[in-house]
Parts: C-alpha cells; sequence; structure tokens
C-alpha cells in the first residue's frame, strides 16, 4: 500500500469516526448540568475512573466502526472484480457484443430510422438490447454504492460510454416507447428507462472530482 493509500484509510476510516463519537459525546455533555461538569472536568484532566471507562467505550466503537467500514469497502472491491472476470467470460455477453458489432461495425451508429415495432423482433435489437440493460445494471448498482466506482470507471469506461453514444437512438426510441410516456403520464424526458445509464455516461464523460490525495471521488455526492 503506498503513502497516499495509507493517508486516505487513516483519515476516513480512522480519524473520522473518532471525531464523529467524539463530537456525539461533546453534544451530550453540553445538554444537562452533568454533562457540563464533564466536560470541565475534561478539559482540567479531572477524570475519573467512570469518565475513562466512557472514553474507552468511545474509541472501542470507532474502533469497530472502523474495521466495518474497512471490511465493507474490500467486499465492494471483491465484488466488483468479480463482476469483471464474469463479464469478461460470459460467452452471452460476448455472443451479444459480436451479433451487435457484426451487423453495425464499431465507429457506426444505429439510425434512427432503422428503429420501429418490426426492428424490435431482429437479433441485432435483442443483442443492443441485453448489452443496455447490463451497463443499466451496473450503473443502478454503483448509485446504490454496491459496486466500487473508481474500479469500474478505470476498467471500462470508454467501453460504457461507446456503448450510451452507439445506441443512442435506441435508448430514445425504449424512452418514447415506455407505456407511461404513451399514456401520456410522463415524457420521455421523465422516463425511467436507461436513466441511471445515462447519468452515469454523462458522468464519466467529465474529469473525475479528486480528493486531498489525488483519487477520483464517487460521482454521487
Amino acid at each position: 500500500m503506498n503513502r497516499e493509500n495509507s493517508v486516505w484509510l487513516l483519515l476516513i476510516y480512522v480519524v473520522y469516526p473518532i471525531l464523529f463519537f467524539w463530537g456525539i459525546y461533546i453534544i451530550l455533555c453540553t445538554a444537562t448540568p452533568a454533562g457540563t461538569h464533564l466536560l470541565w472536568k475534561i478539559t482540567t484532566r479531572r477524570l475519573d475512573a467512570p469518565d475513562a471507562a466512557v472514553f474507552a467505550a468511545i474509541l472501542a466503537a470507532a474502533g469497530w466502526m472502523t474495521t466495518a467500514l474497512i471490511s465493507r469497502m474490500n467486499s465492494v472491491k471483491q465484488h466488483t472484480m468479480q463482476v469483471l472476470t464474469q463479464a469478461r467470460l460470459s460467452p452471452v455477453l460476448n455472443e451479444k457484443s459480436k451479433l451487435l458489432f457484426d451487423t453495425y461495425p464499431p465507429g457506426t451508429d444505429i439510425p434512427m430510422s432503422h428503429l420501429d415495432h418490426a426492428a424490435m423482433r431482429a437479433d441485432w435489437y435483442r443483442a443492443a438490447t441485453y448489452m443496455l440493460n447490463y451497463y443499466e445494471f451496473l450503473s443502478v448498482a454503483i448509485r446504490f454504492h454496491d459496486l466500487h466506482e473508481p474500479l469500474l470507471r478505470d476498467c471500462i469506461r470508454s467501453q460504457l460510454c461507446a456503448y450510451t453514444h452507439k445506441l443512442r437512438h435506441l435508448i430514445a426510441f425504449s424512452r418514447q416507447n415506455d407505456p407511461r410516456v404513451l399514456a401520456q403520464e410522463i415524457t420521455a424526458d421523465e422516463s425511467r428507462i436507461y436513466q441511471d445509464l445515462l447519468a452515469l455516461s454523462a458522468a464519466w464523460q467529465k474529469p473525475p472530482r479528486l480528493d486531498i490525495v489525488g483519487r477520483a471521488l464517487l460521482r454521487n455526492p
């Protein structure tokens, strides 16, 4: 682990939890006269055994939170690597991608004139929607923080953005044929079909925000 990663982990998973619990403790101390007196003892270094036990509990809770957060982070990264590996070795995903690019080679788009209800029965259309649904699944998982976005961005950013651009007319066609749009309940721009994929693709086409040690932050604030 390099120095920048060590600083990041120390700050986020050790210092911040301790400061959080310390802040909660200070608030509780100032909320009552007894708490105010305890706070006075803290500032004058006149803590007794019960007070020391409270601080030990705070440190224990901070340590538990640190362990839980690091475990969660490692679990998300491991799951993301499994998803990437399975996608790379998936015969279905590779077959759909090959079928799509055999019909519409790289550098060409699917024009809107090729999209109608008859085209929905074509193999290339099913392959295209399969790819879009896969990347929409990844986008939703990122939004719920079930996948590690910086890792995915480094690995599949170009593919996801390229598919979204290539199939942009199909995405618009799908949104226009949303049952709620056809019923005039919402407009096509309000359709939730491929909503997360469009948002993620737009975010990934911009330079990533960086934290204090230069690591890319998640797109969600």
